[in-house]
């Protein structure tokens, strides 16, 4: 006989009923191998676990109050499920099993509706071939993406993983969602509360009992109305999040006009600082640094000290102490993992596993064993990762299935994505968690007039905005120059450019003194934008740039270490040191003429000279870096907080700042089977610009602040409080 599922909410459970009968294996302890064919036939109950919605500020769901059922004939869909039986050992055993799961064995008798949603039953026949060993475990898998590669050892199967969390069939548009049987740390033996035993190991496959393998089918059949039944739960590999934003607040900022005609255009006096206001118009969303890949089974692992990823062998004890580290040292800004010290009280720990729930709240993606993250998007070009960054042409490519429309608030399904403390400790947590990234286009209006669409700007600095509603200095905005034209004239009309404010802002370019009035002050002249002719020669040789990997490598004069910069940053930099011929630039070594890299090191004056990519490095660490916006592309970057995020201990979940030194495993990443809305309720802050549409886009290290308002919650799948952010 065929066994009949339901899978109707967060977690699947399926039961085999147990009872006493003369038809019944008894409990032998007998792993020796069958010495003929047989067929065990085993009492199926099946409960459909309803979803985990995380409304509890704690981090700590409640069965009363935090689940919610899924959503009928969508999320619920069942195409094909499988048993497979495994011997003590691990090793299969039988046949694949397949079962068939619909509505014809419905159980009607459920008492405990605050975690399941519908209960099915029947009888399914396990086969155990000549040789092998009795069946001791069991793995439910429903719509698996590949079943061929199910029929492997446990501990083979627990290495595997899929792209693909979700499968279609033929034109029908319905997600079949791939799911298998929940990990989790069961409860110690005997013991009656207690999160799991401090050494105990995760249950993968559910261990069956001689007393529930029946030789008789009439006997199995006959046990279908007993409530002594043994659990299996399923979850789904995938995570749900749906995502809503307010219409966003207009961001009120300013620009500098320069009076070339004045006698002295650099001073502030002689500028004129007019508004200007940003409309961020909301295009996209999507989720950044995904996992690549999503295990079949739920991981528990850990990774030995060359980086491999070790079988699932992550006892409880040292788990829970990693993700309820003991103090928080500031001296140095490390937690303490050791057993020694003083572990966090049951009221400040976060309860990441809940047997009674048959679920834990964490897991291990493949992303969680990233030996290096990025710290901006050039890093992708030398690291392997085992997440997926987007780029804005992503996301506006029609086909591509990256992304979704800002006006999207539609439930959308993602890859299990979490990650530990190398990436958390690392250089850059803010792009190694899983985060949403809502990317859109600025209109800008200069001075009440709108620019046209698709205006780039640059972002430079910070200063006093002519506005009583704005109380704090902002950045301000300057424009490129104009096309076709040798100059310095913005392509924005009453705008100024990039290019002539770089200008204003060095001090120490050059030229040989010509007239008699700046020969008596000296034998060098400062180069200025007072004198068109000082402007011309500057235009000739410099320009507003993204900075070389040989004026990052050589930033710090250390060619092993490289410096970090977002790909929308922009300097004023030396064009080739051919157009620079009649300037030169003050270093601690004097007035120093800029000569070619490949300069012969027998004709090279380090006394006189400088080589190009050393001058251009001095440059940008006088003027500093402007942040370009491509047609006015920008982003925000929101990083998904987690169950961890709410637990008491956690001293800044109440605040809109990220101290990441504070962050710990659990606070931000997405757990299969659990669902996530993110309520974007304001937007004030600036944007980040995105200075290059095809290359992926890497939230910079120095953010920690976020001015977008929005809330988490993990729903019945498991609910992830609200969370709210300014941006």
């Amino acid at each position: 006989m065929k066994i009949k599922f339901l899978f109707a909410g967060l977690l699947a459970l399926t039961m085999f009923a147990s009872c006493s009968d003369d038809s019944v294996l008894k409990d032998s302890n007998d792993n020796s191998v069958m010495e003929t064919d047989k067929t065990f036939y085993v009492s199926m109950k099946i409960l459909g676990d309803t979803q985990t919605r995380a409304a509890n500020s704690d981090g700590m769901p409640d069965a009363g109050t935090d689940f919610e059922d899924g959503t009928p004939n969508s999320e619920n869909k069942i195409n094909n499920a499988y048993f497979v039986f495994y011997d003590d050992a691990g090793n299969v055993v039988g046949d694949i099993v397949p079962v068939e799961l619909d509505d014809s064995h419905l159980n009607n008798t459920i008492t405990d509706n605050s975690t399941i949603e519908r209960a099915y039953k029947s009888v399914v026949p396990v086969s155990i071939k000549k040789g092998e060993k009795k069946p001791a475990q069991v793995i439910c898998y429903i719509n698996p993406i590949s079943p061929s590669s199910l029929q492997n050892p446990l501990n083979v199967i627990q290495t595997i993983s899929r792209t693909a969390t979700w499968s279609t069939i033929g034109g029908d548009a319905t997600k079949y969602f791939a799911m298998s049987n929940s990990v989790y740390y069961p409860r110690a033996e005997g013991a009656t509360t207690g999160l799991a035993p401090n050494d105990g190991l995760p249950q993968i496959a559910v261990p069956i009992p001689d007393t529930y393998l029946y030789t008789s089918e009439k006997a199995a059949e006959d046990a279908l109305g007993s409530d002594n039944t043994l659990n299996i739960y399923v979850e789904r590999y995938a995570t749900k999040l749906s995502f809503k934003s307010v219409n966003p607040t207009n961001y009120v900022t300013a620009t500098r006009k320069y009076h070339l005609d004045s006698d002295n255009p650099t001073s502030v006096s002689n500028t004129t600082t007019k508004l200007v206001t940003l409309t961020f118009v909301p295009q996209y969303w999507a989720v950044n640094a995904e996992s690549n890949r999503s295990y079949v089974i739920k991981s528990f692992r850990e990774d030995s000290d060359l980086g491999e990823t070790l079988a699932d062998n992550f006892k409880f004890g040292k788990l829970n102490r990693y993700i309820n580290p003991n103090i928080y040292v500031d001296s140095n800004n490390s937690w303490d993992y050791s057993e020694s010290g003083t572990e966090l009280n049951a009221i400040n720990r976060w309860a990441w596993n809940n047997p009674d729930l048959h679920r834990s709240f964490w897991g291990m993606s493949p992303a969680y064993f990233t030996q290096e993250y990025p710290e901006v998007s050039s890093d992708l070009k030398n690291i392997t990762v085992n997440q997926k960054y987007i780029s804005y042409n992503e996301l506006a490519t029609e086909g591509n299935n990256i992304g979704f429309s800002a006006t999207e608030t539609a439930p959308q399904y993602f890859r299990e994505t979490t990650v530990g403390y190398r990436a958390l400790n690392s250089r850059n947590p803010n792009a190694a968690v899983a985060s949403v990234i809502y990317v859109g286009q600025y209109k800008l209006n200069l001075d009440d007039t709108d620019l046209p669409d698709g205006t780039s700007f640059y972002t430079y600095l910070s200063g006093n905005v002519p506005s009583e509603e704005v109380t704090e200095d902002r950045p301000y905005i300057y424009f490129n120059t104009k096309s076709g034209v040798s100059g310095v004239e913005s392509d924005v009309k009453e705008g100024e450019s990039m290019l002539l404010r770089f200008f204003a802002q060095t001090t120490i370019l050059y030229r040989k003194s010509a007239t008699d009035e700046e020969k008596a002050a000296g034998e060098y002249t400062r180069l200025t934008i007072a004198k068109e002719s000082d402007i011309k020669m500057m235009v000739n040789a410099l320009k507003v740039s993204e900075i070389s990997d040989k004026v990052k490598e050589n930033y710090d004069g250390n060619t092993n270490t490289k410096l970090k910069l977002q790909n929308n940053a922009r300097s004023l930099q030396f064009t080739s040191a051919l157009d620079a011929d009649g300037i030169y630039i003050v270093t601690g070594g004097g007035y120093m003429q800029i000569v070619s890299d490949d300069t012969p090191a027998e004709i090279f004056n380090e006394n006189t000279q400088i080589r190009l990519t050393d001058a251009n490095v001095v440059l940008m660490r006088q003027v500093g870096l402007s942040f370009y916006y491509k047609t006015g592309h920008a982003y925000y970057s929101i990083p998904i907080k987690h169950f961890g995020w709410y637990r008491n201990g956690n001293e800044q979940k109440n605040s809109d700042k990220i101290d990441w030194n504070r962050v710990r495993v659990g606070d931000f990443g997405m757990v299969r089977n659990h669902s996530y809305q993110i309520n974007v309720t304001e937007i004030l802050g600036l944007a980040s610009g995105i200075g290059d549409d095809d290359n992926p886009i890497v939230p910079p290290a120095n953010t920690e602040n976020y001015f977008m308002a929005y809330s988490v919650n993990i729903l019945k799948w498991a609910v992830v409080p609200e969370q709210n952010v300014k941006l």
